[in-house]
């Protein structure tokens, strides 16, 4: 892959397309990868107006953690095919309710996903998963 668009976003982090600084995706050259993704809203403070009848409060944060390997199924000029597989873990907490509180939870995973990496149309290699893995772009728009 030396030479191929491909190899320049190994051992590079990639992020998220819509500037999601919490979401990042590393395929490494020893061919192990990295995923993870958190979600987090910030909460209102006291001085915030409060007063509007239904307050809902924002969602608990959760993280979504994924490593293993890859291998490369296709390698044309203008697309790369990957295959990831390895664990997938989503940590989530939870409100709960009023009496019990919050609460905390995960669920670990086997998998695999199809990545497609190809150059989008600001020139930026873009990696889009099929199922388990998001859209994501390496540098800035051009």
């Amino acid at each position: 892959v030396k030479g191929h668009f491909f190899s320049n976003i190994l051992d590079k982090s990639l992020g998220d397309i819509h500037s999601n600084p919490n979401h990042t995706f590393i395929l490494r050259s020893d061919q192990t990868f990295v995923m993870w993704e958190t979600e987090f809203e910030a909460y209102k403070t006291e001085f915030e107006d409060l007063s509007n009848d239904y307050y809902e409060p924002p969602d608990p944060p959760s993280l979504i953690y994924a490593e293993g390997g890859w291998e490369i199924l296709k390698l044309k000029d203008d697309l790369v095919e990957v295959r990831v597989f390895g664990k997938y873990i989503n940590y989530s907490q939870s409100t709960g309710n009023w009496y019990v509180g919050n609460s905390e939870s995960h669920s670990v995973k086997i998998f695999q996903d199809k990545v497609f990496i190809d150059i989008d149309e600001y020139n930026r290699p873009r990696l889009k998963g099929s199922k388990y893995v998001g859209t994501y772009a390496y540098g800035k728009r051009n």
